[in-house]
Protein backbone atom coordinates (compact mmCIF):
# COMPACT_ATOMS: atom_id res chain seq x y z
CA UNK A 1 0.00 0.00 0.00
CA UNK A 2 1.16 3.52 -0.69
CA UNK A 3 1.20 4.97 2.83
CA UNK A 4 3.75 7.71 2.29
CA UNK A 5 2.34 10.76 0.40
CA UNK A 6 5.66 11.16 -1.38
CA UNK A 7 5.44 7.56 -2.53
CA UNK A 8 2.05 8.27 -4.07
CA UNK A 9 3.44 11.21 -6.04
CA UNK A 10 6.49 9.20 -7.07
CA UNK A 11 4.35 6.23 -8.04
CA UNK A 12 2.28 8.48 -10.31
CA UNK A 13 5.45 9.86 -11.87
CA UNK A 14 6.80 6.37 -12.35
CA UNK A 15 3.64 5.25 -14.13
CA UNK A 16 3.96 8.26 -16.44
CA UNK A 17 7.46 7.11 -17.39
CA UNK A 18 5.92 3.95 -18.81
CA UNK A 19 4.53 6.17 -21.53
CA UNK A 20 7.95 7.56 -22.42
CA UNK A 21 6.98 8.66 -25.92
CA UNK A 22 4.36 11.01 -24.51
CA UNK A 23 6.78 12.37 -21.95
CA UNK A 24 9.57 12.73 -24.50
CA UNK A 25 7.27 14.75 -26.75
CA UNK A 26 6.05 16.91 -23.89
CA UNK A 27 9.37 17.53 -22.19
CA UNK A 28 11.63 17.20 -25.24
CA UNK A 29 14.18 15.12 -23.35
CA UNK A 30 16.22 12.23 -24.61
CA UNK A 31 16.14 8.77 -23.10
CA UNK A 32 19.62 9.40 -21.69
CA UNK A 33 18.37 12.57 -19.96
CA UNK A 34 15.30 10.75 -18.65
CA UNK A 35 17.48 8.01 -17.19
CA UNK A 36 19.67 10.64 -15.52
CA UNK A 37 16.56 12.19 -13.96
CA UNK A 38 15.39 8.80 -12.75
CA UNK A 39 18.84 8.14 -11.25
CA UNK A 40 18.58 11.42 -9.32
CA UNK A 41 15.13 10.43 -8.08
CA UNK A 42 16.49 7.04 -7.00
CA UNK A 43 19.24 8.75 -4.98
CA UNK A 44 16.69 11.03 -3.33
CA UNK A 45 14.32 8.18 -2.55
CA UNK A 46 17.19 6.21 -0.99
CA UNK A 47 18.10 9.24 1.13
CA UNK A 48 14.59 9.47 2.55
CA UNK A 49 14.31 5.70 2.91
CA UNK A 50 11.48 5.12 0.43
CA UNK A 51 12.34 1.61 -0.74
CA UNK A 52 8.98 1.11 -2.44
CA UNK A 53 9.52 4.08 -4.74
CA UNK A 54 13.09 2.98 -5.47
CA UNK A 55 11.63 -0.28 -6.77
CA UNK A 56 9.14 1.53 -9.01
CA UNK A 57 11.85 3.79 -10.38
CA UNK A 58 14.17 0.88 -11.11
CA UNK A 59 11.35 -0.84 -13.01
CA UNK A 60 10.73 2.32 -15.05
CA UNK A 61 14.46 2.72 -15.75
CA UNK A 62 14.71 -0.91 -16.87
CA UNK A 63 11.80 -0.40 -19.29
CA UNK A 64 13.45 2.68 -20.77
CA UNK A 65 16.76 0.83 -21.12
CA UNK A 66 15.05 -2.20 -22.68
CA UNK A 67 13.35 0.06 -25.23
CA UNK A 68 16.54 1.97 -26.01
CA UNK A 69 18.95 -1.01 -25.90
CA UNK A 70 16.92 -4.16 -26.61
CA UNK A 71 19.99 -6.43 -26.77
CA UNK A 72 21.63 -5.14 -23.59
CA UNK A 73 21.03 -8.37 -21.63
CA UNK A 74 22.54 -10.56 -24.33
CA UNK A 75 25.54 -8.25 -24.67
CA UNK A 76 26.09 -8.34 -20.90
CA UNK A 77 25.89 -12.13 -20.85
CA UNK A 78 28.34 -12.30 -23.75
CA UNK A 79 30.81 -10.03 -21.97
CA UNK A 80 30.48 -11.29 -18.41
CA UNK A 81 28.81 -14.69 -18.67
CA UNK A 82 25.50 -15.68 -17.18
Amino acid sequence: MLDNPLTLVYYSTCRMVEHKEVIKDMAKVTTKEMIALIDEDIKFALEIGDKEFVGYLKEAKAKLLDDEYPTRHEEYDELFGK
